[in-house]
């Protein structure tokens, strides 16, 4: 589902720059995530270790333990997951980018050698329509005075 967060953020970028956006969104990201534990923390944990100072049994207590040591883990691990998820497909990101560039600017060099190649052949197109006409007013000026040889009279 989009909610349109993406262009949000094109129009941030586009405002205060790429740098500033990219700090931004990594403070909005650090405020989340302190957020979420802290909410974690006094929703979750200290109710629980609340009860289990009022119980005082060591095997209840040994539990809690080792299911908030595997949860706590499991979080680590997922967000350090995340974030290299993210930096591969970051970089996979920019190689595309780059390989586009490159083939934009391949293409652009072509299409000028192909503008230049059609400028030279029109330039020679218009030479040999040059040389054509005059060559027809050559050869028409040789039968002017072929015929005007064979029309005189002979003495």
């Amino acid at each position: 589902m989009d909610f349109g967060f993406g262009a949000l953020i094109d129009k941030i970028e586009e405002r205060i720059g790429r740098r500033a956006t990219t700090a931004l969104l990594w403070f909005a990201s650090a405020a989340a995530f302190v957020l979420c534990i802290n909410t974690i923390i006094t929703s979750g944990i200290i109710p629980i270790v609340n009860f289990v100072r009022g119980v005082n049994v060591e095997p209840v207590r040994g539990l809690l333990v080792s299911v908030l040591s595997a949860t706590a883990i499991g979080s680590i691990s997922a967000g350090v997951f995340a974030l290299i998820i993210r930096w591969l497909t970051a970089r996979a990101v920019r190689r595309i980018i780059q390989r586009a560039d490159e083939r934009v600017q391949r293409a652009e060099e072509a299409i000028a050698g192909a503008e230049q190649f059609a400028a030279e052949l029109t330039e020679r197109l218009q030479q040999a329509v040059t040389l054509e006409e005059k060559a027809r007013e050559i050869a028409e000026a040789i039968e002017e005075r072929e015929m005007k040889g064979r029309g005189a009279p002979e003495k």
